[in-house]
């Protein structure tokens, strides 16, 4: 896992969040709430771990250097779920009105690599933890709480849009992306 918060700037942030935000307008209108996508994306989560067990080791694998490997992925969506998860929260409930997300990158990074290296149900375990959180206060919350508007790095959201945005189109993206590099692994791995 790359260490890029000493170059990430404020614009990086916003084309991180273009990001997200063109992910969510595009998707299908399938009626599902947030809550209902976090916990199908739990699932779909669940069924990846176990296929990285059958995985040969990512040095074994000819992914470049600027790849994430499976692990790398995993690691990053146990700490955005941790982070954006409270963050969520911390809005939400009115313990926070700011959350200052340039500086969770470089926890992003310095954790990450610390992460990369757990075994991946153990990550798994962390990430369903965190996201059973998440999804507990957004079952819990009132629109008011939804409501409340917070500073999250440059931006001014609701907790719900957090809660939509930062962390379910987040999780959604990194889970297809997890997808991808088990399918590119797997490829590479093939005899």
């Amino acid at each position: 896992m790359e260490i890029d918060s000493t170059s990430f700037t404020e614009q990086d942030l916003r084309d991180f969040f273009a990001e997200v935000r063109n992910y969510e307008d595009a998707r299908p209108s399938d009626g599902l709430t947030v809550v209902e996508r976090l916990e199908a994306s739990l699932g779909r989560l669940g069924e990846l771990v176990t296929f990285m067990g059958v995985l040969p080791p990512p040095e074994q694998t000819d992914q470049t250097a600027r790849d994430w490997t499976p692990r790398e992925v995993l690691a990053h969506i146990v700490l955005f779920s941790q982070v954006l998860g409270w963050g969520m929260w911390a809005i939400g409930s009115g313990e926070q009105d700011e959350i200052p997300l340039m500086s969770f990158l470089i926890l992003r990074d310095v954790s990450g690599a610390q992460f990369a290296r757990m075994p991946a149900d153990e990550l798994l375990a962390i990430a369903r933890t965190e996201l059973t959180s998440s999804i507990e206060f957004l079952c819990m919350a009132d629109a008011d709480q939804m409501g409340r508007v917070g500073k999250a790095g440059p931006f001014e959201l609701t907790a719900a849009e957090m809660g939509e945005l930062l962390l379910c189109a987040h999780l959604e993206l990194h889970v297809e992306q997890l997808e991808r590099s088990l399918g590119a692994c797997w490829k590479t791995a093939a005899p």
